[in-house]
C-alpha cells in the first residue's frame, strides 16, 4: 500500500464536487473505494480514532474528503499493516 494518488482516484473524485466547495471533495463512499472498504468500516475507523476524521460539512453533517484526508488515512493503515 502506498500513499500515491493515481489518475483513477483523480477521476473518482472529479465526478462529485459539491456546489462552491474548491477544492473537490468526495464522498465517504467514493474514499471508502478508494482505501479499499466500505463506507461503514470508514466511519467506524473514525468513530474508533484509527484514521483521522476529514472535515465535516455544517450543512448536512456529511464528511468532506480530500486527497490529503485520504492519504492520511492510508499512511495510518500503513504503518499498523507494518507494525503487525
Amino acid at each position: 500500500m502506498t500513499g500515491i494518488v493515481t489518475g483513477r482516484m483523480i477521476s473518482l473524485m472529479v465526478s462529485y464536487q459539491p456546489r462552491g466547495a474548491l477544492p473537490p471533495y468526495l464522498t465517504s463512499a467514493r474514499a471508502a473505494k478508494i482505501l479499499g472498504t466500505n463506507k461503514r468500516t470508514l466511519h467506524n475507523w473514525i468513530q474508533k480514532r484509527r484514521i483521522p476524521a476529514p472535515e465535516i460539512d455544517p450543512k448536512n453533517g456529511y464528511y468532506l474528503w480530500t486527497l490529503a484526508d485520504i492519504d492520511a488515512a492510508r499512511m495510518v493503515l500503513a504503518e499498523e499493516a507494518m507494525e503487525k
